[in-house]
């Protein structure tokens, strides 16, 4: 009996002493399985009241103190991400938010939508085009990005992408989306070139075959084969044909000029 009361108690003891070890690593455990122990989440409390305040840098700094005591606390760098790019620290903001990718393991929209920002605000307009369409593809229902999408092509220039854009944009909704979308479309298209027909490089290349412009022609011919193809090899067969056709042509027409010229002669001297 006394035996039995004996193994009770040490057995009661043992387990003292395992709650008592747990009680005092807690912070160990938490992190060694990737739980943030009860501090960082108190912490990461005080980041998300200083974001909502746009106390910006004290959000930053206890996100750094968050980062400095769980590593693996990957919400603590897009918290400080987010603090870096209000505070203009943009490329500090870029690197916490690559590493909140690179702990996430997987794409997640609003990601790529703040790494777009930055990189806007870097003026790196290539990335960012890079990043939005990221979003486009994971979150296609997300209208604003259309929009922003599309200024960034226009800012680069490549007024049909922002065309082939804006034509999706007008038909999501939000209808304010849609007629910003709207007047956007009409801005673009006013920037971009309309090509002639290709026709109208053949009667330009007659009309210089007929004034005897040879080398002007050729050109007009090449703008010509240019405009039906991109292969240099079809180019050259198409330029060399048509030009022997066009200068056959001129040649008949400027046969049957003289012909007509020499018998309006004859008329007259009878």
């Amino acid at each position: 009996m006394i035996l039995i009361l004996n193994m009770g108690h040490s057995l009661m003891y043992i387990i003292l002493l395992i709650v008592i070890y747990l009680a005092n690593n807690i912070s160990l455990i938490a992190q060694t399985n990737n739980i943030p122990s009860e501090s960082v989440l108190l912490l990461y409390r005080d980041v998300e009241r200083s974001i909502d305040a746009k106390n910006f840098i004290e959000a930053g700094d206890i996100a750094t103190k968050i980062i400095e005591a769980d590593p693996t606390f990957k919400e603590a760098y897009r918290a400080r991400a987010y603090a870096n790019f209000e505070s203009h620290k943009f490329s500090e903001a870029e690197s916490d938010i690559l590493k909140f990718h690179e702990l996430l393991k997987h794409d997640r929209y609003d990601v790529f939508v703040l790494l777009g920002r930055i990189q806007i605000a870097e003026t790196n307009y290539m990335g960012a085009v890079a990043s939005f369409e990221k979003v486009r593809k994971l979150k296609p229902s997300t209208p604003n990005i259309y929009i922003s999408l599309a200024k960034l092509y226009y800012q680069l220039k490549n007024y049909n992408m922002a065309e082939t854009i804006l034509k999706d944009a007008v038909r999501l909704e939000p209808s304010y989306l849609q007629a910003t979308a709207r007047n956007m479309l009409k801005e673009v298209q006013k920037k971009i070139t309309k090509k002639p027909p290709a026709s109208r490089y053949l009667l330009e290349a007659e009309k210089e075959i007929r004034d005897g412009n040879i080398t002007e022609a050729l050109n007009k011919l090449d703008q010509w084969a240019a405009s039906v193809t991109n292969s240099t090899e079809l180019l050259e067969i198409k330029r060399n044909k048509i030009f022997e056709v066009l200068y056959n042509r001129t040649q008949y027409k400027n046969m049957i000029n003289d012909v007509n010229r020499r018998i309006k002669g004859e008329e007259k001297s009878n």
